[in-house]
């Protein structure tokens, strides 16, 4: 993994100051597609971050963000501990999906992605 290269996406975020981004990664999944990896110094500060932008697309732990590009890496990453945010106000959980606190109002944490 390469650490700040500009491939990938948000690398203008990682210079930005209000997106709390300490140190941010890219790779490749098994299809060769993109996987950005964003550490975080203060995750509420992101996700208000995400929020601005009307973002979605990222899946966050406690400290980092990660951010797949293909279907297939986002469904199998939300097989581990890791929630999708989606802070788009468009957007709607269906009953029956897992759901957790989120610290910016307006945000969701959720295991529930439309690929739409």
């Amino acid at each position: 993994m390469e650490l700040n290269s500009e491939e990938g996406s948000r690398p203008a975020a990682a210079k930005d100051p209000s997106w709390s981004i300490e140190e941010r990664g890219v790779c490749e999944d098994a299809s060769g597609r993109t996987i950005t990896l964003l550490r975080t110094e203060d995750m509420a500060d992101f996700q208000k971050a995400v929020k601005r932008e009307g973002g979605r697309g990222l899946l966050v732990g406690r400290d980092f963000a990660v951010e797949p590009t293909g279907e297939e890496s986002i469904t199998q990453l939300l097989e581990s501990d890791l929630m999708y945010l989606d802070c788009d106000p468009d957007d709607e959980v269906p009953s029956g999906y897992e759901k957790e606190k989120v610290l910016v109002e307006g945000c969701r944490l959720t295991k529930y992605v439309n690929f739409d």
